[in-house]
């Protein structure tokens, strides 16, 4: 290809480079290759860059890499975006890249650590299972063996979300203390109830002495071994 003034102009135009000479240069170092020059130059800027900026275009002779329509969408994106927007990538306070304070994308070893996450709480909702009966009064029990008086008692459990959903109740004053924008919360939800009033929508009955249930009695002292 000749280069002619016009097609100088229109490089720089294109790439946002700022002397003409620059753009003349870059033809001539690829033979006239316009595309070739016009990644070169976007990729390079031809100026200062600014700290943090880590990631850099691979061996310019790879005309087959350059050429892929997915990298040369990256390399616009990279450079037209971060580059031009000044967004640097930022380190913590032990000097190592801090990816969601500079907003930028995650490490792909931080993708699949996420997944993973993600991945292991979903077979958990999968495997839980609703309080039993003797979940129920149990936890009473223990309670009692602790010297906690019946109306002083709280039944915690971890529930699912979906599950918590699905039971009718309003449940929002019973939670305890969420861990804010823990990964746990998105799936599930530790509620306090008061004992009795949960016995109650269980339809299990306690009299000071025996636990009822479908007509169905038990003492305390017999659950508690003595």
């Amino acid at each position: 290809m000749e280069i002619t003034r016009e097609i100088v102009k229109k490089l720089r135009e294109e790439t946002g480079t700022p002397g003409l000479m620059v753009c003349k240069q870059a033809l001539q170092q690829f033979n006239g290759n316009y595309e070739m020059a016009a990644a070169s130059l976007r990729a390079h800027r031809w100026a200062t860059p600014l700290s943090g900026v880590v990631w850099t275009e691979p061996d310019e002779d790879r005309v087959d890499y350059l050429g892929l329509e997915d990298f040369r969408s990256f390399h616009q994106f990279f450079w037209d975006y971060r580059y031009r927007s000044r967004i640097e990538l930022k380190l913590d306070k032990d000097g190592k890249p801090d990816y969601k304070a500079s907003d930028w994308p995650e490490r792909i070893s931080d993708y699949r650590e996420r997944v993973r996450k993600e991945e292991e709480l979903k077979a958990r909702v999968d495997s839980w299972t609703i309080p039993t009966i003797a979940d129920i009064i149990m936890s009473s029990v223990n309670q009692f063996i602790k010297g906690i008086k019946f109306e002083d008692q709280f039944f915690i459990y971890k529930f699912t979300k979906q599950y918590a959903n699905a039971s009718g109740i309003s449940y929002y004053k019973y939670i305890v203390d969420p861990v804010p924008h823990a990964d746990e919360n998105k799936y599930f939800v530790t509620l306090k109830f008061p004992m009795k009033d949960y016995m109650d929508w269980n339809k299990i009955s306690f009299d000071g002495t025996n636990y009822t249930f479908n007509n169905k009695s038990v003492s305390l002292e017999a659950l508690k071994g003595e």
